[in-house]
């Protein structure tokens, strides 16, 4: 589990250091919104053709070797991005690696819900999840001011310095479980079809996050530093929030954390829309913090707990594969409504599309492991 952790953590920070300038970043070197949006549909599908292989070579590759390899991409990517000025065509390099990188979190769940075996998972969860905020909190404010005085190169460079770190701990360490090889005919999709609406929607509120947000916040900041030092905000309460909600959630269970989590969720996606300044921007932040943290903690659980009493590989897949669809689906509709509506509406119509979506996050279904 230490290894887990100090692999999540440090992915985490080298992600979050470049991801949600990478819109932006496009933008600045001449790519249309139109043209950021295609970008996004293309590396969701390649994802999705990915996770096929990806699926099927995990009994024999194991959780441990995709999520170091998927971890190493990352690198690949940002090479790509810091070439891409001179040479258009390394955005077809962005795509490819960024979808390997994606890839980790196929293996990551699979070996969460082995280590935990989806029990008593909620205090594991929530430690997890404060190092995510954490590494959130500090990277893009860091990751931002570097770009901002040095070059986003630099930020760039920092970032394949920590994904090279953060791909040793697990780096030929012997899998939890030997994972069978994939069926999917055990898999009875009706069954499970209320978690793949809840998990489509917290996909949802992620590309909200790291594509209609970031681009949002620009116009109001017209700089890297400010958007990476306002979305840092995000990590003030969703630290301690995690952490108190992964220990409270047993007494006053996982329904109650995680309505309350999709209600302010949908409400920092409704007001989204309304935001004009710096403040509003920095008060956002602070309330899809709080939503954030609230809700993760209690849907893993469920998450964990669900894909332990199914057929855990085959789950797991699709869960995945609803991801991609939705990664795909949504800056697809934005496409679409840029030939209609200016850009900051398309934007601002991205954020408010988004708040049935998190809404729907509280249908993930709960109950026992025997």
């Amino acid at each position: 589990m230490t290894a887990i952790y100090l692999t999540h953590s440090l992915r985490a920070t080298a992600i979050t250091f470049v991801i949600i300038l990478i819109p932006i970043y496009l933008m600045n070197i001449g790519y249309s919104m139109r043209e950021v949006f295609l970008v996004f549909i293309a590396e969701s599908i390649v994802w999705l053709i990915f996770l096929f292989p990806a699926a099927y070579l995990m009994p024999k590759l194991g959780a441990n070797f995709n999520m170091a390899l998927s971890t190493l991409s990352i690198s690949g990517f940002l090479i790509s991005l810091a070439v891409l000025p001179s040479n258009g065509l390394f955005i077809i390099g962005y795509v490819i690696f960024m979808a390997i990188a994606s890839l980790y979190w196929f293996a990551f769940r699979l070996n969460f819900t082995a280590i935990t075996k989806g029990k008593e998972a909620g205090n594991k969860i929530g430690f997890s999840n404060a190092l995510w905020f954490a590494s959130q909190g500090v990277a893009p404010a860091v990751g931002g001011i570097v770009a901002q005085i040095y070059g986003i190169e630099w930020t760039y460079a920092i970032a394949i310095v920590l994904v090279f770190f953060a791909a040793v701990p697990l780096w030929g360490k012997p899998d939890v479980v030997q994972w069978p090889k994939m069926d999917l005919s055990k898999l009875n999709i009706r069954k499970i079809m209320p978690d793949l609406i809840a998990n489509a929607g917290s996909t949802v509120d992620d590309s909200v996050g790291a594509l209609v947000w970031p681009l949002l916040v620009f116009i109001i900041i017209p700089n890297y530093a400010g958007v990476g030092i306002l979305s840092a905000l995000v990590v003030i309460s969703a630290i301690i929030i995690s952490l108190w909600v992964g220990w409270r959630e047993s007494k006053k269970g996982e329904a109650h954390y995680l309505k309350q989590g999709s209600w302010i969720l949908s409400i920092t996606n409704f007001l989204r829309f309304l935001t004009q300044t710096v403040s509003q921007v920095a008060g956002i932040n602070l309330l899809s913090g709080v939503g954030q943290a609230i809700y993760t903690t209690p849907m893993f659980r469920r998450y964990y707990k669900n894909a332990a009493r199914e057929p855990t590989l085959e789950y797991i897949f699709a869960m995945q594969i609803v991801s991609g669809i939705a990664w795909a689906v949504y800056p697809l509709l934005l496409l679409c409504l840029t030939f209609v509506l200016p850009d900051k509406e398309v934007l601002i119509f991205g954020a408010l599309l988004a708040i049935p979506a998190t809404w729907s996050i509280r249908f993930m279904r709960t109950g026992s492991i025997t």
